[in-house]
């Protein structure tokens, strides 16, 4: 650029590499049905740590958790569980907790067993979204989905039929997650679930259904967005709540407030967010260091098949987002027969980075391939594409 020069703007772009198997097939499918949700990640130590949902063998001496969370399959009984692989760098993670007797992860969490603990029958909280670590505290905090299902298939067995009530819930560990306690509900819905059941073929899916971590602008707030799902009046989409990061009350209930007309003033419990983009459903936002704004990537399911990919989003405040287009055109939905491989969960990781929340120029996108959705939707590998951002000039004034 020559002396005297102004930049008259930088528009973002996204280079993605070559895609790769990010974890080996034969070790990875010893979990089924993952991942069905992001996939967070944080850095401890010397370590990367990643956590996700699927079945997971039970060993002996452990207990089923219910009907609405097991299965039995070759092998053994599956039941639903969060585990957690690790490694020094991102081309050696490994589960770990893992039992070589039996060769097969062990769950870093389960929900209890239907009874005493909790009577649910088909309340599940093991959707690991979002991660959050407390150096000072050393505590690890998981902000995961969760779902009530009410109705079960009488064909097929699966709980799910008639759609289910969504929720915020905090999952805490002391131990780099090597294991998990309840912290809590933290974000739910205006409409009670008993008003949802009475009025389930109305609502189908309703309230939180997806969420991502990451720290507000100022670094004094956890913004956790998430997918806010109210179909009968028209709000679907992107939505944000934020914690103040404040030693043993962050994240904790009590401290979400939605963001709704241009400030945080609606309580996570029962209050009512405002959609920041309409449409969004499997998505990662992170603050981009190098960027130095959010970046969102994300997809709208039930398009028709042409239009379907990963679309990307950046904002300056978390807030408001400028689109920047389809940056990678891919089937991204699993549900539907006759369709191609899919891509889904799509989470961004920086090996520079402490945790998916702040990512740099150069990154990985990860996500789950599922090869046969039509016969075998529970086989899924683990993948990603290196992932990096450049800022083009777009026009000088001399």
């Amino acid at each position: 650029m020559m002396s005297g020069d102004v930049l008259d703007a930088e528009e973002p772009t996204i280079t993605l590499g070559p895609e790769e198997i990010a974890v080996p097939v034969d070790h990875w499918t010893l979990i089924t049905t993952a991942p069905d949700s992001s996939i967070p990640m944080v850095k401890i130590g010397d370590r990367f740590h990643v956590f996700t949902w699927g079945g997971v063998l039970v060993r002996p001496g452990e207990q089923r958790t219910g009907d609405s969370f097991c299965e039995e399959l070759e092998g053994g009984t599956y039941c639903d569980g969060i585990v957690r692989l690790t490694g020094r760098t991102l081309d050696a993670l490994r589960f770990d907790p893992f039992d070589r007797t039996q060769n097969t992860p062990v769950a870093v969490y389960r929900r209890p067993p239907v009874g005493p603990q909790d009577s649910r029958p088909h309340f599940s909280d093991m959707w690991p979204m979002g991660v959050y670590y407390d150096k000072e505290l050393k505590e690890l905090l998981i902000f995961d989905a969760s779902d009530d299902r009410v109705n079960r298939d009488p064909t097929t067995g699966w709980y799910g039929t008639g759609g289910w009530y969504g929720t915020g819930e905090l999952l805490i560990s002391q131990d780099s997650g090597r294991s998990f306690q309840r912290g809590g509900r933290i974000l739910e819905p205006p409409i009670r679930i008993e008003e949802w059941q009475r009025r389930r073929e109305e609502f189908n899916v309703y309230g939180i259904t997806h969420s991502v971590a990451t720290v507000s602008p100022d670094g004094h707030y956890i913004y956790l967005y998430f997918s806010w799902l109210d179909e009968p009046s028209g709000k679907v989409g992107l939505a944000v709540a934020r914690s103040k990061i404040d030693g043993k009350e962050t994240g904790r209930p009590g401290t979400w407030f939605y963001s709704k007309d241009g400030r945080f003033g609606e309580p996570g419990l029962g209050g009512e967010p405002d959609i920041l983009i309409g449409g969004i459903n499997s998505f990662h936002v992170s603050y981009n260091t190098y960027l130095k704004r959010y970046s969102l990537i994300g997809t709208t399911w039930g398009l028709p098949l042409q239009e379907r990919g990963y679309s990307w989003y950046t904002s300056t405040d978390g807030i408001t987002w400028a689109s920047h287009g389809m940056f990678w055109r891919v089937n991204n939905d699993f549900d539907q027969p006759g369709l191609p491989p899919a891509v889904v969960f799509p989470t961004v990781f920086s090996p520079e980075s402490e945790w998916d929340g702040i990512t740099t120029q150069h990154n990985y996108l990860y996500y789950a391939y599922v090869p046969d959705h039509d016969n075998n939707p529970g086989y899924r590998e683990l993948r990603r594409r290196r992932l990096s951002f450049t800022k083009e000039v777009t026009g000088l004034t001399p």
